[in-house]
């Protein structure tokens, strides 16, 4: 049976390699700014940096990269709810996103929304069939939501197809293999 430790660190996979660029960006960025600040400079904080973030929202309410930062942000500094309102900003600036599209589903899923979160993920395979975050995210919540064994096994077939170097993979044939497997072994 799956725990709800390893289905909490498939989704914190999915959302953390999707959105890996933007947070590296946002700590490189943020670890620079406090190597140029003067000697004995006081440590920037979360705080400052969220409020910075969501200053930058505040000032282009059209800019889906600074929405989607700042829902990364808060994410980050576990303020979930928050950060969905952001990603769904972000999305209804560029609807045809897969990434912004995919991490909401997979955050939505992780909150217990499964429905809202097909939702999303279905829109998005619909538009790039072979988005393997997108796939990802629905075969977790195939298996693990619908209890569907063969329609799951067909959507591992298909990332197998488009990525058979995908990291994930390894994971996700395990959680297949573990749902097969009789009870108790």
């Amino acid at each position: 049976m799956f725990s709800s430790r390893n289905i909490h660190f498939a989704i914190l996979g999915i959302i953390l390699g999707a959105t890996c660029g933007y947070l590296v960006a946002f700590y490189q960025a943020q670890s620079q700014a406090q190597a140029a600040m003067p000697p004995n400079h006081p440590p920037v904080s979360t705080d400052s940096s969220l409020d910075a973030l969501k200053s930058a929202v505040d000032r282009n309410p059209s800019d889906a990269d600074a929405a989607m930062r700042y829902a990364n942000a808060l994410f980050t500094a576990n303020r979930t709810p928050d950060a969905i309102s952001y990603w769904e900003r972000a999305l209804s600036l560029r609807p045809d996103d897969l990434s912004i599209r995919s991490m909401l589903g997979a955050v939505l899923w992780s909150e217990g929304r499964p429905e809202e979160a097909r939702k999303h993920l279905q829109i998005a395979i619909t538009q790039n069939p072979h988005h393997v975050p997108s796939l990802h995210a629905m075969l977790l919540i195939t298996l693990e939501t619908d209890r569907d064994e063969k329609k799951a096994a067909a959507i591992l077939k298909t990332i197998e197809e488009v990525d058979p170097e995908y990291s994930g993979l390894p994971d996700l044939r395990d959680r297949l293999a573990r749902f097969r497997a009789p009870a108790g072994e």
